[in-house]
């Protein structure tokens, strides 16, 4: 199944010409945000029609620049946001995080933007996943990977009141095994660790971001995790 849904997969990954492309694509504009990251490979994931792009962006301008964090899970077969955040309220993950958004499309022509806020846990050591699909069905389609989501991962440190100095915010390599667990203990999902690769890999570096410390970490390879049909509740 996997081998069968990795020949459609494409990515592009864009250096020097990525500003010609993106006031194309998604609008110049001259605004900073000081709550944002820089990509070091930001491209694009494509599978049949379906195009995202491979991080997720702090306001919808679409830049390198701009960005929050890379995609680390994509979630397949009989996935949708819905069912995504259901599974994590059911394990504790109840809280919701800020806004964030991704960039996609669904023909490979009409771009949509997608904002979410995620979910998490409310306490001093939170992971948080985001994630993104159409803004119209809340999901993409296509034969290869089915009804599938994707989404990013990173952890909150002492971001909540009273929880201390020493707050920072990233590790989505961390995260992204720590929510491969949640999922495999989510009526038994399959779940296949690196299995996608999003050419999106960040070395650790630090990053400061509005005063914050953040902390890059991915390898480049999604886990996937795949949802039954029929739809399956544990809880």
């Amino acid at each position: 199944m996997l081998k069968t849904h990795m020949l459609q997969l494409r990515v592009v990954v864009l250096g020097c010409a990525i500003g010609i492309v993106m006031g194309i694509a998604g609008g110049v504009y001259s605004t900073s945000n000081a709550d944002a990251g820089e990509a070091y490979n930001f491209g694009y994931f494509t599978s049949y029609d379906d195009v995202f792009r491979n991080y997720d962006f702090t306001s919808q301008w679409e830049s390198q620049y701009n960005v929050d964090w890379a995609v680390t899970m994509i979630f397949t077969n009989n996935a949708s946001v819905s069912k995504v955040e259901n599974s994590l309220v059911n394990h504790g993950y109840y809280a919701n995080g800020g806004w964030m958004y991704g960039r996609v499309t669904d023909n490979s022509v009409d771009w949509v933007w997608y904002g979410q806020e995620g979910k998490k846990m409310k306490t001093c050591n939170d992971y948080h996943l985001r994630v993104y699909a159409d803004q119209y069905d809340s999901m993409l389609h296509n034969p290869g990977l089915g009804y599938f989501v994707f989404g990013t991962t990173h952890r909150d440190y002492r971001e909540q009141s009273g929880c201390g100095s020493g707050r920072y915010h990233g590790y989505g390599e961390t995260a992204e095994s720590h929510f491969a667990q949640v999922f495999r203990n989510d009526c038994n999902k399959p779940v296949y660790v690196d299995a996608v690769n999003m050419y999106n890999n960040e070395n650790w570096r630090y990053e400061v971001r509005n005063g914050i410390a953040h902390y890059w970490s991915n390898d480049r390879y999604a886990t996937q995790v795949f949802f039954p049909v029929p739809y399956q509740s544990c809880w």
